[in-house]
């Protein structure tokens, strides 16, 4: 269209919206200013742009550069997927630590984990990966994608079955530890077992939950060092609340010997592997 009144371009973009599209619309005039409010996204500029258009408008380009907009939707993508991967990796977590807990409860067995060792995963082992997936560098194909529906919240039907598939696998690798470590060396044994096997397949999994679709090997570790100091903070936390004594006795553990270490970073890996496994078996269903 070129050349058109100002309630022409109101036109315009209700047809288009009533053709269930999502519409931005660009604009620097006074006449600009009705269609910029109609529309899902009104974009005015900041430079030869009026007050009247800036003031009503979504997004204000201060560069007067159309390309900047390419720019703002790729960021708002990472923000979003960023986002996801926090609340995602974080449920999954809190999930199969209530898991954990109440199943060996129900089946007459006692508490895998005491409060204070919660606590400690909780703030540091979940915590810290957390917050550096929220920073998490962009998917290659981030600009690739089809639109996202509007009305799509942050998390969708893919993001639960990856929350719930987790939750299962962190469960069953903590309660096998939990009873491993019970039967060779008593319940403190086998809580302390539990503790680290939990804490370890966080920081695991924060590595896999970087991409939904991407296996570990296939993503740039270096890429996001945030995580790497994450993790790696994290682990000496918890090898000190086992190793040095005074730590250990507040958190309720006991020192592991060369076997229980062994069983233990072997269960830790369980979860990580079922996710992985998860990813390549989506990847050949998509492919057939």
């Amino acid at each position: 269209f070129a050349r058109v009144w100002p309630e022409q371009k109101l036109n315009i973009v209700e047809a288009l919206q009533k053709n269930h599209e999502v519409v931005a619309m660009t604009g620097d005039g006074v006449n600009d200013a009705p269609a910029l409010k109609k529309a899902d996204i009104g974009v005015a500029m900041g430079i030869t742009g009026t007050d009247v258009a800036k003031e009503v408008a979504d997004v204000v380009l201060m560069d007067d550069n159309f390309a900047t907009i390419v720019k703002a939707i790729e960021e708002g993508r990472v923000i979003f997927d960023n986002i996801r991967k926090f609340v995602t990796y974080l449920l999954a977590c809190n999930i199969g630590e209530i898991i954990a807990i109440f199943i060996p409860i129900l089946i007459g067995l006692h508490r895998p984990l005491v409060p204070v060792q919660i606590l400690l995963i909780n703030l540091v082992t979940d915590g810290l990966p957390a917050m550096a997936l929220g920073v998490d560098s962009p998917e290659p194909d981030i600009m690739m994608r089809k639109p996202r529906n509007p009305k799509e919240g942050i998390l969708n039907p893919q993001s639960m079955k990856i929350i719930i598939f987790n939750s299962i696998f962190i469960a069953l690798s903590v309660i096998i530890a939990f009873i491993t470590g019970t039967a060779m060396g008593g319940i403190e044994t086998g809580r302390t077992m539990a503790f680290v096997t939990l804490a370890f397949s966080e920081l695991l999994r924060a590595y896999s939950f970087r991409s939904e679709k991407r296996n570990f090997w296939e993503i740039n570790l270096q890429s996001n060092l945030y995580l790497i100091e994450a993790a790696l903070l994290s682990a000496v936390i918890v090898l000190v609340t086992v190793v040095v004594p005074s730590a250990a006795k507040v958190f309720s553990n006991v020192p592991l010997n060369r076997l229980e270490w062994t069983y233990t970073i072997v269960f830790s890996f369980i979860s990580f592997f079922a996710y992985e496994i998860w990813k390549l078996w989506n990847k050949k269903s998509k492919a057939q």
